[in-house]
């Protein structure tokens, strides 16, 4: 929580324009954050509902491509 008492200890000699840049900056990380958590729920849910169920047979080349694309793109979200 360093971060959070620098931001509070900044927060004083900031500019009211660059406090606005702070709380959106802020604001769109935590709706970044909530959309890589959905995604993550939802590719976890299909993946394992999937396969438990035996709906995808994981040996299907199209299949394995269409999942790690899909962990790929998310892992790709995070960077």
């Amino acid at each position: 929580m360093e971060w959070w008492q620098d931001l509070r200890a900044s927060w004083q000699v900031q500019s009211l324009y660059q406090r606005f840049e702070t709380v959106v900056a802020l604001v769109l990380t935590v709706l970044v954050a909530l959309v890589i958590v959905v995604a993550l729920f939802r590719l976890t849910v299909a993946v394992v509902g999937s396969l438990l169920l035996q709906a995808w047979n994981p040996l299907d080349h199209r299949v394995f491509q269409a999942v790690f694309g899909d962990i790929l793109t998310l892992s790709l979200i995070h960077i």
